[in-house]
């Protein structure tokens, strides 16, 4: 497609993350075993209204939340639950896996080696829009799949839509570049390709992006863990 302004601005709608709330809160890994966990299909659980799929997206969601006592819901705050929300019938889950150049080994990712593709800083130089949405749906399918396998969680920190504003920065390879408009379309179209796979057709999730970080890691101040703090001006 040409490289052209956009008609209109693009929103991300409030309601997709009760749908990634409702849709992934409902299917985890196991702690033990590898195994996929749904509480739907479970007779202690499908009767419920966070099962009924005729409902609405908020009706379920205030059902899960309603359901959820104080102590789950303070562990939900958090990026990792080890001890599950056995008030939903759902194991341990970790919403912290990344995936910005392909889903990462171990730690926040899932076991093995997986498919690594070019840095967002290098794929972004392509301007070609058609490139980026195909590296979202691979990286989004590989997701899919290692879930599916009960080897990964559903949920991935991707794209990264910081700017590149300082060069000496160590995450620059990371984001798209220094241009807000090059950076948004990037997102865009990464963010499509991995959550909609085309051959289902009914909107469901192939797997969740969330683009990172909204607040609190650009390079206008940082605070080190040491206590360390610098900005644009005074960088060392």
């Amino acid at each position: 497609r040409p490289w052209r302004l956009p008609s209109r601005s693009i929103k991300a709608p409030t309601m997709a993350l009760l749908r990634v709330l409702v849709t992934f809160c409902l299917v985890g890994r196991a702690a033990a075993g590898g195994q996929l966990v749904n509480p739907c299909r479970d007779d202690q659980w499908s009767g419920l209204p966070m099962c009924d799929a005729t409902l609405s997206i908020d009706a379920r969601a205030q059902d899960m939340v309603s359901r959820m006592n104080v102590s789950e819901k303070i562990s939900a705050l958090d990026t990792n639950q080890p001890d599950g929300t056995p008030s939903l019938g759902l194991p341990a889950y970790d919403w912290w896996s990344e995936a910005s150049s392909g889903v990462a080994t171990d730690g926040h990712g899932a076991a093995g080696e997986h498919t690594k593709f070019a840095y967002p800083i290098t794929t972004a130089m392509s301007f070609n829009r058609t490139l980026w949405k195909a590296t979202g749906a691979a990286i989004g399918r590989e997701a899919r799949a290692l879930m599916n396998s009960g080897a990964a969680f559903s949920t991935f920190w991707a794209p990264v839509v910081n700017l590149a504003r300082e060069p000496r920065w160590g995450r620059n390879i990371e984001v798209p570049g220094e241009d807000p408009y090059l950076s948004g379309e990037y997102a865009t179209q990464f963010v499509q390709g991995f959550e909609h796979a085309p051959e289902d057709p009914n909107g469901f999730l192939q797997a969740s992006a969330c683009c990172k970080h909204y607040v609190a890691n650009e390079m206008e101040s940082t605070t080190q863990l040491d206590g360390e703090s610098w900005d644009r001006q005074h960088y060392d």
